[in-house]
């Protein structure tokens, strides 16, 4: 084999090397890209499930306040009938 074969076999390697070396980082990119693309994912994913938590947890508070008011309106209505009858049965 001569000098220039060498130099050609060692030109090939080290382009192969770096071939190699752009392939391993072009794939390294692309798996970061796709891990961070995930990441934020499930981020947005964990907002949307925090935020329907916090509406559900809002419709539970209406309803308990409107239950409480409604049952306050009864008590009143009670209150009111309670009096009447009183005053009927004082006027008897």
């Amino acid at each position: 084999m001569g000098q220039s074969e060498n130099n050609n076999s060692s030109n090939d390697y080290n382009n192969n090397n770096g071939n190699n070396s752009n392939t391993n980082t072009k794939k390294s990119e692309k798996f970061n890209y796709c891990r961070e693309k995930a990441r934020k994912e499930e981020e947005e994913e964990e907002e949307e499930e925090e935020e329907e938590e916090e509406e559900e947890e809002e419709e539970e508070q209406e309803e308990e306040q409107e239950q409480e008011e409604e049952q306050e309106q009864e008590q009143e209505q009670e209150q009111e009938q309670v009096q009447q009858q009183q005053q009927q049965q004082q006027q008897q």
